[in-house]
C-alpha cells in the first residue's frame, strides 16, 4: 500500500471529498470560498473531467472513485487526528500536513507556487511518527546536561531570535537575575540567524464536546542544543524557554498522541 501517491488540485480533492461525504478537510482551505455559484459549478466540472482523465474517477451513471485513491481521501476526515508539521530554516517556512487514522497515515504536501497537493500513504502511524522526527535536522545531543530555563516577554523573544539578537541581549540582561542571565546568554549563543525552528501541532475534533482540541510543540534548534518554547498566556504573553535533549524532544512528540483517535479522548 505504500506505493499510493497522487498529485491533485484543491478543487479535485474537494470534489472527491464531497463524493465521500467529507464535509471538512482539516488544514485545507475551501478553494471555492470566494467564487460565484457559476464559477463554482465550472470549477467542479473541470475537476470532475480531470479526475476522469486521470482514471481516479469513473463515470458509470454515478461516480465511482478508484479504491486506492478513495483510501487516501477518506483518511482526511475530521474524525481522525490531524497534524501540522512546520519547519523554519534559512528564513523560509514549510508546512507538511499529516492525517492519522488508527491503522494508516497520509501525508499531504502543498507544492510551491501552485494549488497542487501531493498526497502519499506513508505507512502505519508509527512509521509516520518516525518520519516526522527524522524530518528535523536536530543536533545529536541526547540529554540536556545543564538544566537551563528562563522566561521572556513575547516581544523580547521576537527581538532575541531576530538579526539584532546581541543588541537585544544587552538591553534585556539588566532586568534578569544571575541564573537567568546565564540561561539567556547560553540560548542566544546557541541559536543561529536565520532561525532554525520546528513546530508540531496536533488537532482533533471532539464529537462529544463539539469543539477542536489542539496541542502545540514548538522548539528551536541551536548549534548543538535544543530549546523548547512554551507560550504562557496572561495579561502579557510570555515565552518559557527550556534547554532539552534530543530524546526529550522525541518523547514530547510521542506524548502528543498523534495517532490516538478522538474516541480515546482528546487532551
Amino acid at each position: 500500500m505504500k506505493t499510493l501517491d497522487v498529485t491533485l488540485s484543491a478543487a479535485e480533492i474537494q470534489f472527491l471529498g464531497e463524493l465521500l461525504q467529507i464535509e471538512l478537510i482539516v488544514g485545507m482551505k475551501d478553494s471555492h470560498e470566494h467564487l460565484s455559484q457559476e464559477e463554482r459549478e465550472t470549477s467542479f466540472r473541470e475537476a470532475r473531467d480531470a479526475l476522469i482523465r486521470k482514471q481516479i474517477l469513473f463515470e458509470r451513471g454515478t461516480y465511482e472513485i478508484e479504491r486506492s485513491h478513495a483510501v487516501l481521501i477518506d483518511a482526511m476526515r475530521p474524525q481522525f487526528t490531524y497534524c501540522r508539521v512546520q519547519h523554519i530554516a534559512e528564513g523560509k517556512q514549510s508546512v507538511i500536513h499529516y492525517h492519522f487514522t488508527p491503522i494508516l497515515a497520509i501525508k499531504r504536501t502543498e507544492l510551491p507556487n501552485s494549488n497542487l497537493h501531493r498526497i502519499q500513504l506513508v505507512g502505519t502511524p508509527a512509521e509516520a511518527l518516525e518520519e516526522i522526527k527524522l524530518s528535523f535536522s536536530m543536533p545529536q545531543v541526547d540529554t540536556a546536561d545543564t538544566p537551563l530555563s528562563f522566561t521572556l516577554e513575547e516581544e523580547d523573544f521576537k527581538r532575541l531570535t531576530g538579526p539584532d539578537k546581541y543588541a537585544a541581549l544587552d538591553e534585556i540582561n539588566p532586568s534578569f537575575g544571575d541564573e537567568a542571565i546565564v540561561s539567556l546568554e547560553a540560548f542566544t549563543a546557541s541559536i543561529t540567524t536565520p532561525l532554525t525552528a520546528g513546530q508540531v501541532e496536533r488537532i482533533v475534533w471532539d464529537e462529544k464536546e463539539s469543539k477542536w482540541h489542539d496541542q502545540i510543540l514548538h522548539f528551536i534548534i541551536g548549534k548543538a542544543e535544543l530549546w523548547r518554547v512554551i507560550p504562557i498566556m496572561g495579561e502579557r504573553v510570555q515565552m518559557k524557554i527550556t534547554k532539552i535533549g534530543k530524546s526529550d524532544l522525541e518523547q514530547s512528540i510521542d506524548e502528543l498522541g498523534l495517532f490516538s483517535s478522538v474516541t480515546s479522548g482528546a487532551n
